[in-house]
């Protein structure tokens, strides 16, 4: 049984490893979550007069396995299944299933000891939208500490790749493959647990590489017109093309959890996101509700 302030500190990404005293000692992971997010920037469009706003319903579970390896190492294997739809674009639709493991080390014996956590993540999603369906595996290198029984303190390097179909080919000399894309992304995250039952989290996200973008027909002209464009075709979703493009951008979030009971918890999260090519750019906000238990 976990109290209340570990439920909030299990949330926090530098949480401490159990320990055990031997290296066949295991733990199970068992997670449900629920969530319903608001986007007013549903097909990242780079044009105010074609940018959808929905909401999303998603729910997810994950099963596992935590394996001690010492002291201070740890492995874990876990399933990851996931469905999420939309109020009113309902070919958005997905299921979601893959697999991630991750490595952690902490650096010694102690609550605030520095660990190093290396993970590895592999998911299918199966749009309803056939042509948006797609593979994505990322690889990610995270460095974190506590700094006192209240703060925490962690970065993350996550490398993305991503594969999908190809489609019809609209525009001569360019490949029909907007969801082949590779980018990698910075993050910086901040916990502070402000009282027993609540935890205030801030991140900030840097990426840089391959985004996809949808758009009407007379708006993706202008896009042809003004950037690069590396992929393109038609949209079976938002009435127009598809396309991709080179982009840096930034996300910047802020969150507040509340342990509801031992196992149980509710997160609500506001988002901005920002990118640029080389003239457009690309602005969003979202914001989350989300139910948590886990075992």
């Amino acid at each position: 049984m976990i109290n209340k302030q570990s439920y909030l500190l299990g949330l926090i990404l530098l949480s401490d490893p159990t320990f055990a005293e031997n290296a066949q000692w295991v733990e199970w992971i068992a997670s449900t979550q629920v969530s319903i997010t608001d986007i007013d920037n549903l097909n990242t469009s780079a044009f105010s007069n074609d940018k959808v706003a929905d909401q999303q319903l998603f729910l997810s579970a994950n099963l596992g396995r935590f394996y001690q390896l010492s002291n201070t190492s740890r492995f874990h294997v876990a399933l990851d299944l996931s469905t999420q739809s939309y109020q009113d674009t309902s070919a958005m639709n997905e299921v979601a299933y893959g697999i991630n493991t991750g490595f952690r080390h902490k650096f010694g014996l102690g609550f605030d000891v520095p660990y190093v956590q290396i993970n590895l993540n592999i998911l299918e999603h199966n749009v309803k939208a056939k042509g948006w369906s797609r593979s994505l595996a990322d690889v990610s290198f995270e460095l974190g500490k506590h700094f006192s029984q209240r703060l925490s303190l962690a970065s993350k390097f996550t490398y993305n790749v991503m594969k999908g179909k190809s489609g019809p080919v609209i525009v001569a000399g360019l490949p029909s493959n907007p969801f082949d894309q590779n980018y990698w992304q910075l993050t910086l995250f901040a916990d502070y647990l402000l009282a027993q039952d609540w935890l205030l989290s801030a991140n900030y996200t840097y990426r840089d590489g391959d985004m996809n973008s949808a758009c009407t027909v007379e708006n993706v002209a202008i896009v042809l017109a003004n950037e690069q464009v590396d992929a393109i075709t038609q949209d079976t979703i938002f009435g127009g093309c598809v396309y991709r493009l080179t982009t840096t951008g930034s996300r910047y979030s802020a969150n507040l959890s509340y342990a509801w009971s031992n196992h149980a918890g509710i997160d609500f999260t506001v988002s901005t996101f920002s990118g640029n090519a080389d003239v457009l750019s690309y602005r969003g906000n979202a914001i989350n509700l989300t139910y948590n238990y886990r075992y």
